[in-house]
């Protein structure tokens, strides 16, 4: 028992050892294992360190090749820019020095020859086309031509307008001289500059010819849709408006060409902006520049000059979206010769100029410039000349850092940000010339303003006036709209070289400022300030100003009497004036005055002195809209009525009526019928459209006693000459030159010219007093005759033929005692129609082909016509007999070969 007890203790001891040193073990070997992992989570976060490093140096090799990726990029833009610069350029090379536009059959071989022949021996490159360009199809080589050149001078002549090459010449010319600068000299050789600005008189008629003759080729309402006629209406006012030579005699043409010649020559000498090869950037000269220098075999102080385009491409990016005129006019009172550098800018299609004149430029050539500013001085935005970026400026102007540095500053803030700026900001921007803000809060004294700003465009200027130290008389162009201003100023102060005042949109604007301390305006744009309901009558101060733009000013009054006086005035803008309700007569005195806008406004009757006004051009006023010469009878039959205005009343109030010289009247009352001829002794033609059969017998009978009184009393009349005047040959034909006669013939010709009218005119010359036609069987005349004064008839139809000609033949006679005063009028009735045409003997010789048609196309087949001549008192007309001449339908000449029906 004792023996087995010890056994057990034995095995229980031998159980714990082993189970001791399995512990041991176990905690050994975890302990190892903790070491282990350990070790390994030790090298694995060593790894990742690792790792992370080599991807931060990856990523700053991708950053780095990316980088050198845009840098080559950017390089290679810069490049192709250059090369395609420099195509531009060898494909822009002028050519010519001087283009002349001239209407051959006029002027080639008199004073076109000459004039080319003078500008040749002063060594001017002349470019003069010929009779085989112009018959080719080289039009386009033309046109090429007239863009190669620096100057074109234009000879306007009396058929110049009939050709529609010389029309696309003048077109081109006008748009080069628009878009490029092309300086233009017009030569008016024989031919008034007004006629050309208006298209009226011989040059008038020379352009509804070319007008007639288009119309019918390509359609009217093609012809109006693609707005030709507008676009050579427009070049032509335009050119005639540019300061040129007048030759109204061949006796000054000698010093005319001598004047042309020493003009061109004036102009090409002008001195022009230089512009480098490479304007931008001077790294790749640096080096030619140094070895030039030779600096290391000198000691010398050097003054070294750098050429480049006087800031010229960066102003540009101010201005776009403004008329190119205006911005001419900010630059040049910089002291920039603006004109000539916007037309190299665009040249080299840096910026461009719309249709409607405003400057455009490329969004990658805006960035590329404002990041040439920025890349000057990248840190110091202070240092820069032009400040656009948001953050750049705002830095500037909190921090008010500003430096003399700083010629241009914009900045738009939205009206919600409300942060406000000092003025102290401005301090030491002594060079700020140009400045730009929208929506912009600025307080304190106004004084630090620099006195060198040229511009200030000011959106929504958050003041009702300009402060009391706002001294700025350098300023050139103040534009303030969208802005709470009541009156401009409440101080007066003196800005005399203001040219351009915008203060459009300012909805509380009461007052316009003392137009005396602005000397200089040419510019006044008020459009949309329904505050304002009265304009300064020292408006009248304003002799320099070309616009006036008062639109949508809905609670404007009457304007000052003294706004008539303004002599310079070109446009005038009153549309939307809805209280406006009166123009006065004294509308006359605005000499200038080309265009007058006043639709939407309570006028209701157009002043008579728009009528006798020799300069507007364009007029839109009481639903009349276009040029004022082609609304004139229409205008003036308006004011016409029974119980307003008859005749008599208002020839005394036109006085000096010159430019009414044809009417027509359509179902006008017999009172003013009674007075036309009494009334309007300058009326040469007269188109009546009656209502009825009665109406026609009542106003014929009016027309015919009044031309009877008329006659009576010029035949009275001591100043009344005996003597038949020269009339047109192929118009009108008086066969008889002798003073005392006893038979005469008379031959009017209505349409075109044929075999048979040429028979009767020479039967006509040879004094044949019965005046047959040969070939009483010939079939293409009808032949209607009566004694008297008149003939009556019916147009026959003719199947295959239309009426082409009517041939008048008058036998009258007079005593031998008195001279013969010959025809005084033609009366063409159309009983069917109920129509009447009344020609004065005048207007029948100056009529052409286009307008006898007018008078053959209202009759018709089957049309009951009579005709009525009527010659001087005392005079006795024996026979009167018509002819009818047709020609077969499609024929535009040739020989008559219809039969009678």
């Amino acid at each position: 028992m004792i023996q087995n007890s010890g056994s057990e203790e034995d095995a229980h001891a031998l159980m714990d050892e082993r189970k001791r040193k399995r512990m041991i073990s176990n905690f050994e070997s975890a302990r190892r294992s903790r070491i282990r992992k350990k070790k390994y989570m030790n090298d694995l976060l060593s790894l990742m360190d690792n790792l992370k490093h080599e991807n931060q140096q990856i990523f700053e090799s991708i950053q780095s090749t990316t980088q050198n990726y845009l840098n080559i990029e950017a390089e290679n833009s810069v490049l192709k820019a250059q090369i395609s610069d420099l195509s531009f350029r060898i494909s822009d090379i002028r050519m010519f020095e001087v283009f002349l536009s001239f209407r051959g059959e006029d002027t080639r071989a008199s004073f076109v020859s000459h004039l080319y022949a003078n500008l040749q021996n002063a060594g001017i490159v002349v470019f003069k086309d010929d009779e085989s360009l112009r018959r080719g199809d080289h039009i386009d080589s033309l046109l090429e031509a007239i863009r190669q050149s620096q100057i074109s001078v234009v000879v306007f002549s009396r058929n110049y307008a009939e050709s529609q090459w010389c029309l696309k010449e003048l077109e081109k010319i006008i748009e080069c001289h628009r878009t490029i600068g092309q300086m233009v000299v017009p030569v008016f050789y024989d031919v008034d500059p007004s006629e050309v600005r208006h298209q009226t008189g011989e040059f008038g008629k020379s352009f509804q010819s070319l007008l007639n003759r288009v119309s019918i080729e390509e359609g009217e309402k093609e012809l109006r849709e693609r707005g030709k006629v507008q676009c050579w209406r427009e070049a032509l006012r335009e050119a005639a408006s540019i300061s040129g030579i007048v030759v109204l005699n061949s006796r000054n043409e000698s010093e005319a060409i001598k004047s042309v010649v020493e003009n061109v020559i004036r102009l090409l000498d002008k001195t022009e902006l230089f512009v480098v090869d490479n304007p931008v950037g001077v790294e790749s000269r640096v080096l030619d520049t140094i070895q030039l220098l030779d600096l290391e075999k000198s000691n010398d102080v050097l003054l070294l000059g750098m050429w480049g385009m006087g800031g010229i491409v960066v102003h540009a990016c101010f201005f776009i979206g403004m008329d190119r005129n205006d911005v001419i006019h900010i630059l040049n009172g910089s002291g920039l010769c603006a004109e000539n550098g916007i037309r190299v800018l665009v040249e080299r299609s840096l910026v461009t100029v719309d249709h409607k004149n405003k400057l455009g430029m490329h969004d990658l050539l805006r960035d590329m410039g404002r990041e040439i500013i920025r890349g000057k001085s990248p840190k110091e935005p202070e240092e820069r000349s032009r400040l656009w970026f948001h953050e750049d400026v705002l830095d500037v102007l909190s921090q008010q850092s500003g430096t003399k540095a700083i010629e241009g500053l914009a900045l738009n803030l939205p009206r919600t940000d409300g942060q406000c700026l000092n003025t102290k900001a401005f301090k030491n921007m002594k060079k700020l010339r140009l400045l730009q803000l929208a929506g912009v809060d600025l307080i304190g004294d106004y004084k630090y303003l620099s006195k060198n700003l040229r511009w200030l465009c000011w959106h929504e200027f958050p003041l009702t006036a300009l402060p009391a130290n706002f001294y700025q008389g350098s300023l050139v162009s103040l534009e303030l709209e969208n802005s709470y201003v009541k009156r401009v100023c409440k101080k007066a102060q003196v800005m005399e070289n203001l040219k351009i005042l915008n203060l459009s949109h300012s909805h509380y604007l009461t007052h316009t400022p003392d137009f005396s301390n602005l000397p200089n305006l040419e510019k006044l744009v008020l459009i949309d300030c329904p505050s304002l309901s009265e304009v300064s009558y020292t408006i009248g101060h304003l002799t320099k100003v070309l616009l006036i733009n008062f639109q949508d000013c809905v609670s404007l009054c009457n304007l000052p009497r003294s706004i008539y006086k303004l002599k310079s005035l070109k446009t005038l803008i009153l549309s939307g004036c809805l209280k406006i309700d009166k123009l006065e007569e004294d509308l006359e005195q605005m000499e200038s005055l080309t265009t007058l806008v006043a639709d939407k406004t309570a006028v209701t009757t157009i002043p008579f002195s728009i009528v006798r006004s020799k300069s507007i051009g364009y007029v839109s006023l009481c639903g009349y809209e276009g040029f004022l010469r082609d609304m004139v009878p229409s205008i003036i039959w308006s004011w016409m009525s029974p119980t307003n205005n008859s005749l008599s009343s208002l020839v005394q109030k036109f006085g000096g009526l010159s430019s009414l010289v044809s009417l027509d009247v359509p179902n006008s009352s017999s009172h003013h019928l009674a007075s036309l001829s009494k009334d309007l002794p300058k009326l040469e033609s007269l188109w009546v459209e009656c209502g009825s059969e009665l109406q026609l017998s009542q106003h014929t009978k009016i027309i015919l006693d009044a031309l009877y009184v008329t006659n009576l009393r010029e035949s009275e009349s001591p100043a009344t000459t005996s003597q038949m005047p020269n009339i047109n040959a192929l118009a009108l034909i008086e066969c008889s030159s002798q003073v005392h006669v006893s038979g005469s013939n008379l031959l009017i010709q209505m349409g075109m010219s044929s075999e048979v009218s040429s028979n009767l005119k020479e039967s006509i010359l040879q004094n044949n007093q019965d005046c047959l036609l040969p070939h009483d069987c010939y079939p293409d005349w009808l032949a209607f005759n009566s004694k008297g004064s008149s003939v009556s008839f019916e147009i026959p139809q003719v199947n295959g033929y239309n009426l082409k000609t009517i041939m008048c033949h008058v036998h009258y006679s007079s005593p031998d005692s008195i001279t013969s005063d010959g025809l005084k009028n033609l009366l063409v009735i159309n009983h069917t129609k109920a129509t009447i045409q009344l020609y004065k003997r005048n207007a029948l010789a100056l009529l052409e082909d286009e307008d006898w048609q007018r008078v053959v196309s209202n009759i018709e087949p089957g049309n009951k016509v009579e005709v009525v001549v009527v010659f001087g008192n005392r005079l006795t007309v024996n026979k009167t007999t018509i002819y009818l001449i047709y020609k077969p339908m499609g024929e535009k000449s040739g020989a008559l070969s219809c039969t009678k029906q």
